[in-house]
């Protein structure tokens, strides 16, 4: 099995395992909802690798445009509110990406749907930190959202 195969081999085991139909790849590239959240799945050939990725929003909606970038980039820094990913910018909109390396490390390609139930809650629940932590008003109290989802370090796969 290929590399392509293998990523969407385990994005269609997903959905099957959220109750979801197969998903729709088109162009190497497919969407699903996790607990209420659309999330993209696509694979980068020449990155050899399998990206997932999550719309959080326009940052001109928020209370405090300037303070939220602030609030991501702490959250970035050593990947401590991201589990791994990485929040950014892209035309107006901010986005949470992770990044699935393939081939996948010594061990993991035998249990690879062991990955998501592993994966899903802590990245779920950072997003959910970050947009608690975006959409409060500026100079409001709180941790900031890289200590908010309890997150102490990496979970890298």
């Amino acid at each position: 099995m290929n590399h392509i195969e293998h990523a969407t081999g385990m994005v269609n085991k997903l959905a099957a395992a959220l109750g979801q139909a197969k998903p729709d790849w088109r162009n190497g590239a497919c969407a699903l909802r996790i607990e209420g959240r659309a999330f993209s799945f696509f694979y980068g050939e020449k990155q050899a690798a399998l990206f997932l990725q999550a719309d959080l929003g326009e940052l001109a909606a928020l209370p405090d445009p300037e303070a939220a970038l602030t609030v991501l980039l702490r959250a970035n820094h050593l990947w401590t509110g991201t589990v791994g990913g990485a929040f950014g910018l892209a035309e107006g909109r901010l986005l949470y990406v992770f990044r699935l390396d393939f081939p996948l490390p010594k061990g993991w390609e035998e249990h690879d749907e062991d990955l998501w139930p592993d994966l899903l809650p802590h990245i779920l629940g950072a997003l959910e930190a970050a947009e608690d932590r975006l959409r409060r008003p500026a100079g409001e109290g709180g941790p900031p959202a890289s200590r908010a989802a309890g997150e102490t370090g990496l979970l890298r796969v």
